[in-house]
C-alpha cells in the first residue's frame, strides 16, 4: 500500500514534468513556424504584389499589451487609410463595425 506522501507517477512525455514546459513547447512551435514560413516566402513570394504597409499592420498582433496594441493599430489604420483612400468603398467603412464585433467575440 503507498503512503501518501509518495508522488503518483506521472505516465508521458518528459518535456511536460519540468517547469515552463508549455513555454518551451510553444517557442519551439514558433520556431518551426518561423523557418517553414520563411522558406515559404522565399519560394513562393507571396508579397510581391503586396504593399508592405499591410504586412506592417500585423505588427500589433505580436504585442502584448492592450496600450501599444491599440496604438499601434490606430497609426497603422491610419497610414492605410491614408495610402489607400482612393480604393477604399463606401462598403468597407460599412463593414467595419461588424468586422470589429465579431473579431471581439471571437477574440
Amino acid at each position: 500500500m503507498a503512503s501518501l506522501e509518495e508522488k503518483p507517477k506521472v505516465i508521458g512525455d518528459p518535456l511536460f514534468k519540468q517547469e515552463f514546459a508549455f513555454g518551451r513547447y510553444y517557442l519551439y512551435n514558433i520556431a518551426v513556424y518561423a523557418v517553414l514560413i520563411v522558406i515559404a516566402a522565399y519560394f513562393l513570394r507571396p508579397f510581391e504584389d503586396v504593399s508592405m504597409w499591410w504586412v506592417l499592420s500585423l505588427v500589433p498582433l505580436f504585442l502584448s499589451r492592450l496600450v501599444p496594441i491599440l496604438i499601434g493599430w490606430l497609426v497603422l489604420s491610419a497610414i492605410c487609410l491614408y495610402v489607400y483612400s482612393s480604393q477604399l468603398k463606401w462598403i468597407y467603412f460599412v463593414a467595419l463595425p461588424i468586422c470589429v464585433y465579431f473579431g471581439a467575440l471571437t477574440g
